[in-house]
Formats: C-alpha cells, structure tokens, sequence
C-alpha cells in the first residue's frame, strides 16, 4: 500500500508545477537549517579554541596573566617555590626538604601523635643550636615560651608587595638563645635565636610560620631560598618585578659592546636597563649563577614594550629546550657606584 501511494505523491508533484516549488522550497529550508545548525556548532567549538591561541600567541596578554599570577600568587594553593621577597630563616646550608611531606605546609599526618591535622608552617631541618634570622626590618612582638611551640620569637616585618601585613613565628628555640623582646626593632638579615628542641618537637629543626593579614599562609609564598638570595648577592625586597620575554642563545663570540659571550652570564637587555645591570630569573636559581645575569649588551631585537631579554645558555640542547618563555623577573637595584664600575668591568661603556 505503501509504495503506490509514495509512487502517486510522487508524480503528481512531478506534473503539478507549484507542487513541485512547495516541496522543493521545504527542502531548500531543511537543508539550509541543517548547514546553520552545523556551521552553529563549529563555530561553538573552535571560538574557544581560537581565544586560546590568542592569548597563548599573545605576549602582552601573557604578560598581563603573569603579572596576576605573580601578584596574586598567594591565592593559588600548591604555587609557593620558594622565590619570595623576604630573606630565609636560617643559614644557608639549611634549606627546606621537599621530599618529606610532613615538611611542608598543609595537612598532614603529624609525626608524633600520628593523626591528620594542619601543618600551620614548615619543618626546616637543622642542628640544635643554629643561627636564626630575621627575615626582615620588623619588631619584635613575642619573645617566650608558647606551648607545644616551645620557645618562639614571633615578628611583625611589616606589609609584602601584595599588600598583607607579614608576621614570622621562630618555634622550638634554646631557651636564653636570644636578648630581643617585645617591641625592640630587627634588621633584615639579623642573628635573633638558636635553634632547639622545647615543646612537642622531635628535635634537629625549626618549626617556622607565616601569617598575612592574619591568616596562615604557606610561607614559601613570602620568603626565598635561592642561592643568589642566601648569599645576600639580591635582596628582592627591594627589586622590581616584570614580566619579560626570555629568548635563549648559545652562539658564542664577541657581543656588539666587546664583551666575550659567557655561559649562565650574558645577557641582552631591553633599552631601559643599562648595562651592569643585575637581573635575577627565579626559575634559573638552580643554576651556578644563582639565577643572577648581567646585563652585558644590547641585542638587535630587544624590545621594550615586552620586556625582551637574550640569554646564553651553554649547550644547543638546552636553547632548544628552553625557546622563548615569558616569565617574571626582578631588576635588583643597586647604587650607582656599584653599577658604575660593573659598566667599567664589563668594556668600559654603557649602552641605553
């Protein structure tokens, strides 16, 4: 039955003309709507996709993303690294141990009574009796016994560049370790207390906290413990930070002010920095250098706008794998006499 009637509408649309316009247009329509609703749907599926290369190909939206994250960095759990404005706590050879979870800040199952709580601060491995230091200009506002804390000196040292104000918490000290008490001054840099082992403690470490704005934070976030930065060669409390774009070399030879191109040294710099200029790159802290380069030349495509910066690095696999990175770096200030006979050490010549 079916087909008879299928073969009847079927001719009859071919033998009736304004039959045939009406089916015709109702299938223009479907196929019409059928190519919007498509066209619909690549259109929702590649608009993301295009934003996404639009700001991964974008450098001055790069660097405005950067700039965010860096401000804001304490906002983002799991991004402390170590690489923050104050100095570290204790003498250089003693640095926080990454491996060992109980270490760091978050929770954790506690080493002595074996349950799940916060860890408030971080564990920094050291013998009783080592030098603890304030981690900057500040005052004192305990000095004392606190509990399972043991003996703690806690400082206030004043606002970060986010803007909270900063207080450090020295745990488990050696009793009559320090002559400071409340509301006496400190220097960054300074010899406060001796590590110990008072109050819940196992001993060999120094519990250390932070509170912004009074609220605990990983105290990472705010102190560093790169070579460059224990050494006292920069103090980031008085840098500034940028965003550059770091593009790796490793072609050797004679720069265009004379100097002789050297490994994890040489840098080129956008026009506003002068030459002697010390840059310090976080994420090269592990480096000889300390992540700290100077600013030797001037390179032929350094760009200001975006903050362009040539390094050398040693072999071609590592420019390979290094590229071209937009990252945040700090400009260490110097006085001019510093600065002035780095030029002189560097050629003679200063080229802005």
């Amino acid at each position: 039955m079916a087909i008879p009637v299928i073969a009847k509408a079927a001719t009859a649309v071919a033998t009736d003309k304004k039959l045939r316009n009406i089916v015709l247009g109702i299938l223009a329509g479907l196929l019409g709507l059928i190519l919007g609703l498509v066209l619909t749907l690549v259109y929702i599926l590649s608009t993301p996709i295009t934003m996404l290369t639009s700001i991964i190909t974008n450098p001055d939206i790069l660097a405005a993303v950067l700039q965010l994250k860096t401000e804001y960095q304490y906002l983002l759990p799991g991004k402390a690294n170590g690489s923050g404005q104050f100095a570290w706590p204790l003498d250089a050879e003693y640095k926080l141990d990454r491996s060992d979870e109980t270490n760091l800040f978050g929770e954790r199952v506690h080493p002595i009574y074996g349950d799940v709580r916060m860890h408030t601060g971080i564990d920094i491995q050291a013998p009783n009796g080592s030098n603890c230091y304030a981690i900057g200009d500040g005052t004192v506002v305990y000095a004392g016994m606190n509990g399972g804390w043991g003996n703690t000196i806690i400082l206030n040292v004043g606002k970060a560049k986010d803007g909270k104000e900063i207080t450090a918490f020295y745990c488990h000290l050696t009793s009559g370790s320090w002559s400071i008490n409340a509301g006496d001054m400190v220097k960054r840099g300074q010899q406060i207390a001796l590590t110990g082992a008072t109050g819940s403690t196992q001993g060999g470490h120094i519990h250390f906290e932070i509170k912004a704005d009074g609220e605990y934070v990983d105290p990472m976030l705010y102190i560093s413990d790169s070579d460059a930065a224990l050494s006292g060669e920069i103090d980031l409390s008085k840098a500034e930070m940028v965003n550059a774009q770091i593009t790796a070399y490793c072609d050797y030879g004679t720069t265009s002010s004379g100097t002789t191109t050297t490994a994890n040294r040489t840098v080129a710099g956008y026009p506003s920095l002068e030459s002697g200029t010390r840059i310090y790159i976080p994420v090269r802290a592990d480096q000889p250098n300390g992540g700290v380069y100077v600013v030797e030349d001037r390179g032929g495509a350094v760009d200001e706008e975006r903050k362009v910066i040539d390094m050398w690095l040693p072999t071609e696999a590592e420019c390979l794998s290094w590229g071209r990175q937009y990252l945040p770096i700090y400009v260490i200030q110097e006085d001019s006499s510093t600065k002035k006979q780095r030029i002189v050490d560097l050629g003679g010549y200063d080229f802005r």
